[in-house]
C-alpha cells in the first residue's frame, strides 16, 4: 500500500451504487368522529439511483444521479469517472 500511495499517478477510489425507493409513509389525520377518513395515495413507488466514488487520498467526492441503473448507465458513469481522473484538480459534478 505504501508503494501505491507513493506513486503520484495512482488514484485509490472507493465506489458504490445505491437505489432509493420513495413510497408513502404512515400519517395521522383528524376527522369527524364516526367517519373513516379516506387518504388517497399513489400506489406506485418512485425511485432514484446514485453512483458515487470517493478519492481516498484527496477526499474528493464524485457522484452521479440516474433515473435508471443498468449496464449502460454504469459504463457511462465509469467513463465520466475516468474523465474526472483525467481532469484531476478541477471540481466537477456529474449530472
Amino acid at each position: 500500500m505504501d508503494t501505491v500511495q507513493a506513486t503520484p499517478e495512482t488514484v485509490i477510489l472507493a465506489q458504490d451504487e445505491a437505489s432509493l425507493y420513495l413510497q408513502a409513509t404512515l400519517q395521522v389525520a383528524w376527522h369527524t368522529r364516526g367517519q373513516t377518513p379516506v387518504v388517497k395515495v399513489d400506489p406506485g413507488r418512485d425511485r432514484v439511483h446514485f453512483y458515487s466514488a470517493l478519492n481516498l487520498q484527496s477526499g474528493q467526492e464524485i457522484a452521479m444521479l440516474s433515473p435508471i441503473m443498468n449496464a449502460e448507465t454504469t459504463a457511462l458513469y465509469l467513463q465520466k469517472l475516468w474523465l474526472v481522473r483525467c481532469l484531476q484538480g478541477f471540481k466537477l459534478q456529474l449530472n
